[in-house]
């Protein structure tokens, strides 16, 4: 059986090669300087390891609690388990929580290292949401090129003739990407959970450091038209966060941030993580990302109803068929109808 911890040593995180911004130790401590409670259920046993990173929320009006992965894709970690075993150590894993007291659990799969498909039954559900494009770097940028989709060719032959242009920002100018972002947020009304605190964004500009990357792409007077953040890890450059002004869409200018991560990183070992669609849907923004590379993997979340009896009391607004239905917004009790 595995255990609940809210530490994990480095010698730990060394069992796992290859470690994702989402699951890298640093930005998982990240979410305690933003008010998140972490805790990591382990498993660990000679060469097998397991690390669920997970935060702990309290849930309004009572003394329960439920888990939820970090924002991203941090997954699970693995080391020495085929997916054989996995299906196993899910059951005590979940086992663990239930013990634990904790209401329900929603995990967000790394689309990269989790490819297995989890156990369902009537409280629990391995949900596939869509798919995320992503982009291998390792041979020249004109190749890469010509693999644009057309529109996308045209669009950034456009830009540059209407001199706009890219330029790499840093923590000072942070709070201009905050006020293009929420802008955007606002614009798709994204939900709460996507507007984030600036504390956040400057920690993670001086937690990471060199690591990451602060685009902004200009028109011929300077005025900032779109940005994005992105983040190196060993293997993958991860599209962390971006937006756009709500004046200059017509001319889609993320396009060109996109192309100038393509282009300065072409010919390495990495991997350029686009992410997907809008909650995960292969809608506008899914179909603009798959303009610059036809590669996707499935992205998928597994959610448990841990404990039926609290799940119940909490969604006595829904019917048994909305509780049950856990394909849709879960865990169902935190719905904007329930607040």
């Amino acid at each position: 059986m595995g255990i609940f911890t809210t530490s994990i040593s480095k010698s730990f995180f060394s069992n796992f090669s290859n470690l994702e911004f989402y699951q890298d130790p640093v930005y998982l401590n990240l979410q305690k300087e933003i008010d998140e409670e972490v805790i990591y259920w382990k498993y660990s046993e000679s060469d097998k390891h397991i690390l669920i990173p997970l935060i702990k929320r309290p849930i309004t009006e009572t003394k329960k609690y439920d888990l939820v992965s970090p924002y991203g894709y941090p997954g699970i970690l693995m080391s020495g388990v085929s997916y054989a075993e996995v299906n196993n150590m899910i059951s005590d894993f979940l086992s663990d929580c239930r013990e634990a007291g904790f209401v329900s659990v929603f995990l967000r799969l790394h689309p990269f290292h989790n490819n297995f498909i989890l156990p369902e039954d009537n409280t629990s559900m391995h949900c596939m949401h869509g798919r995320i494009v992503y982009l291998k770097l390792n041979t020249d940028y004109k190749s890469l090129f010509l693999n644009y989709s057309k529109n996308h060719k045209r669009s950034i032959k456009k830009l540059v003739e209407m001199e706009f242009s890219v330029k790499i920002g840093n923590i000072a100018e942070i709070d201009k990407f905050i006020e293009i972002y929420n802008q955007t947020m606002d614009r798709v009304k994204a939900d709460s959970y996507y507007f984030f605190k600036r504390e956040y964004y400057i920690s993670l500009f001086k937690k990471f450091k060199d690591k990451i990357h602060l685009i902004f792409i200009v028109d011929k007077n300077d005025t900032i038209a779109s940005a994005g953040i992105f983040i190196y890890s060993k293997k993958i450059i991860q599209y962390h966060l971006g937006a756009t002004q709500t004046s200059f869409l017509k001319y889609a200018p993320s396009k060109l941030m996109f192309d100038f991560i393509i282009m300065k990183n072409s010919k390495s070992n990495k991997i350029l993580n686009f992410g997907g669609g809008l909650g995960g849907k292969e809608d506008a923004l899914f179909a603009f990302k798959k303009g610059f590379s036809n590669k996707t993997l499935k992205f998928s979340t597994f959610r448990t109803i841990l404990n039926l009896e609290d799940y119940t009391c909490l969604t006595e607004d829904y019917s048994k068929q909305e509780r049950l239905d856990l394909a849709g917004f879960f865990p169902l009790y935190r719905n904007k109808k329930n607040e």
